[in-house]
C-alpha cells in the first residue's frame, strides 16, 4: 500500500510540474506575440498607403469640411418703440382715472394700468382721459397723439 501512496505521489508532483512548465510557457509565447504585433503596428504607421485606399471608399472617409461663407452679417436694426406698440383695452372713469394697456405686437401680455402723468415710453406722458380715447403729450416736442379704445 505503501509503494501505491508512493507512485501516487509521483504523480502528482510530475503532473504539477508539468502544469507550471506548460502554463509558464504559453506565458513567454503570449509577450513574445504581442511585442511581433506592435512591430506589425508599427510598421502600418510607416507605410500610408493603406490610408489612400480607405479614403477612396466614401463609407471609410470622413466628410471634407464646408467651404463657410465668411461674410459679415448685416447689423441687426433695433426696432425703435412706438405709442402703438401698447394698445388701449380699458378705461376707467372712476376718480382716480386711469387706463389699462398691453402688448399690441404678440397679443396677449401683461396688462398694465396708468393713472395721468404716467409714461411707459419716454417722453410720452398720459395728457388727458377722455371716455373713448387718451391723448399722450410727447413732454420734449410738446406733440400730442390720440389713442382710441376702439378702431375709428
Amino acid at each position: 500500500m505503501s509503494s501505491r501512496l508512493i507512485g501516487f505521489g509521483i504523480v502528482i508532483t510530475v503532473t504539477c510540474i508539468a502544469i507550471a512548465t506548460l502554463s509558464h510557457w504559453q506565458t513567454v509565447n503570449n509577450q513574445q506575440d504581442d511585442s511581433s504585433d506592435n512591430q506589425q503596428f508599427a510598421t502600418l504607421d510607416e507605410n500610408e498607403q493603406w490610408r489612400e485606399a480607405f479614403e477612396k471608399v466614401d463609407a471609410y472617409s470622413s466628410p471634407k469640411p464646408k467651404v463657410v461663407n465668411t461674410k459679415p452679417k448685416p447689423p441687426v436694426k433695433k426696432r425703435i418703440p412706438k405709442l402703438t406698440d401698447k394698445k388701449l383695452i380699458a378705461i376707467v372713469e372712476d376718480e382716480p382715472k386711469s387706463i389699462v394697456l398691453i402688448n399690441a405686437r404678440g397679443g396677449a401680455g401683461k396688462m398694465q394700468k396708468f393713472q395721468l402723468g404716467d409714461s411707459w415710453l419716454k417722453p410720452w406722458k398720459l395728457h388727458e382721459i377722455h371716455s373713448d380715447f387718451v391723448v399722450w403729450s410727447n413732454t420734449d416736442t410738446q406733440q400730442k397723439q390720440q389713442q382710441y379704445l376702439f378702431k375709428q
